[in-house]
């Protein structure tokens, strides 16, 4: 409510499919939002679930119908509520979540609202990623507040300027895979494109790849634990996640999970493990497609389990750096508050994983990506 500031309807979750039924079957709009938005349809980002609550909720229709409704990105709602200025912005890299944000135009698409029936008026305004919004009462006095970002878009700053040799992982619930995308250069195959800092000079954009089932998949087949130990069997069997729905670069959001193969609760516990690191595999293989993958930078909850990191360097051949910092996210943001300096600590000395030679690792990836594969056919 832009007048009270009250929320009229709780904070919907990114995995949330509520209004799946809603996005289009047709090839010819997927493709049109996709040269848009840099994005893929999905029930995932804001579009459908901002089409779902003005339809749904009776407190939203009755704001709505009143004047009073503001509908947009949680950051946006953030900065209305803790600034005294009640700013109504949304910076690009949260804008473009919404599926509704066009990247060329670098604001809100007037065809895609129109084709997602959410009226621009009662959407915020758009601002770059740093500018002063405003100051943030605190017991020492106001602060100000100089960054509005993604929690994902800050991840590659955090150990300083990202590098476009890199690929930043970000492993929590999900797997977030980005790389700088140099003007003129678009996305690899089936991998998404998104802004993640822009200030008067111009626009940052990487590529992005999905992982949407990471901690996620080991919390659904009951493995929460990270291992201390990865068990070498000989014959593993193999795990296709399609937890939260298949990401890229298939994007298949109804595909069933499945085990192939058999093993005990060890075993089973490390394909699932292995599934996330292969799903990873995959989307680097569609980037070194364009331009060969030097290093990985992983943070994020998974990325502290020091075997899991030896194996994804095993598996994909080149070095695995580890933030020294647990979350990225600060980090990042912290190195943007500061104004992008050229030199940057970083929070100490990052973990180094170089590749073992020919490891089995590489050898089931073959056999779990033909499995996956496989599956997709029928």
């Amino acid at each position: 409510d832009r007048q009270s500031g009250e929320p009229l309807t709780p904070v919907i979750s990114w995995q949330d499919r509520r209004q799946e039924p809603f996005l289009p079957p047709h090839h010819e709009a997927h493709h049109e939002v996709h040269r848009r938005t840099g994005l893929r349809i999905s029930p995932h980002y804001g579009a459908g679930k901002l089409r779902w609550c003005l339809n749904e909720s009776d407190r939203v229709r009755s704001a709505m119908k009143d004047g009073r409704l503001v509908c947009g990105p949680l950051a946006s709602f953030l900065l209305f509520s803790l600034l005294p200025e009640r700013p109504l912005v949304v910076d690009p890299a949260n804008g473009c979540r919404t599926l509704l944000w066009n990247l060329v135009e670098e604001g809100w698409d007037t065809d895609l609202l129109e084709w997602a029936a959410v009226p621009r008026i009662v959407l915020p305004d758009p601002a770059p990623t740093g500018r002063r919004f405003g100051s943030l009462p605190t017991a020492i006095g106001p602060v100000p507040l100089m960054v509005l970002n993604g929690d994902q878009s800050c991840v590659p700053y955090a150990l300083g300027r990202p590098r476009a040799d890199s690929v930043y992982i970000n492993l929590g619930t999900g797997g977030f895979l980005q790389r700088i995308l140099p003007a003129g250069r678009t996305e690899s195959r089936g991998l998404l494109r998104s802004v993640i800092f822009r200030d008067g000079s111009g626009s940052v954009q990487v590529e992005e790849g999905t992982v949407n089932g990471a901690g996620s998949a080991l919390k659904q087949t009951g493995y929460g634990e990270l291992p201390g130990t990865w068990l070498e069997s000989d014959d593993p069997p193999l795990y296709l996640n399609g937890v939260s729905g298949l990401g890229s670069p298939w994007w298949d959001p109804h595909f069933k999970s499945r085990f192939v193969g058999e093993g005990d609760a060890a075993a089973s516990r490390d394909a699932v493990l292995e599934s996330i690191l292969f799903l990873i595999r995959a989307n680097l293989d569609r980037m070194a497609e364009s331009c060969p993958v030097e290093r990985l930078v992983v943070t994020g909850g998974l990325s502290r389990s020091t075997p899991l990191c030896r194996r994804l360097a095993d598996l994909c051949d080149v070095e695995v750096i580890r933030s020294p910092v647990d979350e990225a996210t600060s980090a990042g943001l912290a190195f943007l508050v500061a104004g992008l300096p050229d030199h940057w600590g970083g929070g100490g000395s990052p973990d180094r994983f170089t590749a073992e030679t020919d490891h089995p690792v590489r050898h089931r990836y073959g056999r779990w990506l033909a499995a996956m594969e496989s599956a997709l056919e029928r």
